[in-house]
């Protein structure tokens, strides 16, 4: 009896392990197929000119200047200008290998109780990837293509070569894309120069530009910023000193008027609801604008207006 149930024990072990290794083999061979169906485009990822290029109706070729991108060496960045963005958006990025499966476990159960996409679970890596390879469409076999790309991306570029890039490439509102430009717009000054509370506000920003503009909606812009402050505390990247510092601390936004390109915008914008994207999409795919735009008359409308300004200010 004994050697009976011995031998139909062996049989169990062995249909298990033929069923397991056939699943392992399975699995390796579909994620063979992916990994090898996508290509990891550098040229496009390490592309330093992303200006939406908008042409006068003389041929002048007006990029806008904050969309075409200045770049800045993360070396000549402070420390807590990184930390305050790894703090917010990924704590783990310098052990993760492009994607964070703690993350994506997570986002999909919240994903599947709520019956809704919500949650990305998406790392600096998977940010850049999507933001310069890809589109923003919220489906699962794009989401695949982001992890493939992010890890293919690692073994490719350092850490730092990566956060770089991310630094320069994501959006900040405002028309200000990349950390240098968001840096001048909202506190007039290079991203070198930024105190520890204006870059807890730009790491904070990235979020929602919209609904945590420090122009529009400055409240709000400073709930985010003291949020950031806390989690660079919780990941020991402050002291509880320098915590209470930023969260006491006022945000100083910049009223420079900067170059006028109020045409420009009105032609991105109109040329977005034609086709139906978003200004990134303009940028990623180099789209080109031809306008009616004459450029002696929309400088002399430039400067009657700024002479209005400065005549009511005066009264």
């Amino acid at each position: 009896m004994m050697v009976k149930n011995k031998h139909k024990a062996k049989r169990v072990f062995l249909i298990l392990s033929i069923l397991v290794s056939v699943i392992f083999l399975s699995l390796l061979g579909m994620v063979t197929i992916i990994y090898h169906k996508y290509d990891l485009d550098i040229n496009k990822l390490t592309s330093l000119n992303n200006g939406i290029k908008v042409y006068s109706a003389s041929g002048n070729d007006s990029t806008l200047y904050n969309t075409n991108r200045s770049i800045v060496d993360i070396d000549e960045l402070p420390e807590y200008v990184k930390n305050a963005f790894i703090s917010i958006e990924d704590k783990n990025f310098y052990k993760h290998n492009g994607y964070d499966i703690k993350r994506i476990v997570k986002a999909v159960l919240v994903n599947f109780t709520s019956k809704s996409k919500s949650q990305g679970a998406s790392t600096i890596s998977q940010q850049l990837i999507k933001n310069a390879l890809l589109s923003n469409e919220k489906t699962y076999s794009r989401k695949i293509q982001e992890i493939v790309l992010s890890i293919k991306m690692e073994k490719q570029f350092s850490k730092d070569e990566i956060l770089e890039m991310y630094l320069n490439t994501i959006y900040f509102g405002s028309n200000a894309y990349g950390i240098e430009n968001a840096s001048k717009i909202y506190f007039n000054k290079s991203a070198k120069g930024l105190t520890i509370n204006e870059a807890c506000c730009l790491a904070g920003l990235i979020k929602s530009p919209v609904y945590y503009s420090p122009i529009t909606h400055y409240e709000k812009a400073v709930e985010r910023k003291n949020l950031v402050a806390k989690r660079m505390l919780a990941t020991k990247n402050i002291d509880n000193q320098q915590y209470q510092n930023i969260i006491n601390s006022n945000l100083t936004i910049s009223n420079e008027p900067g170059v006028d390109n109020s045409y420009e915008k009105e032609a991105i914008f109109e040329a977005c609801t034609l086709l139906n994207i978003k200004e990134r999409d303009l940028i990623n795919k180099k789209y080109e604008i031809v306008t009616f735009k004459q450029d002696d008359i929309q400088n002399e409308i430039v400067e009657i207006t700024k002479l209005k300004l400065d005549n009511a200010r005066l009264v």
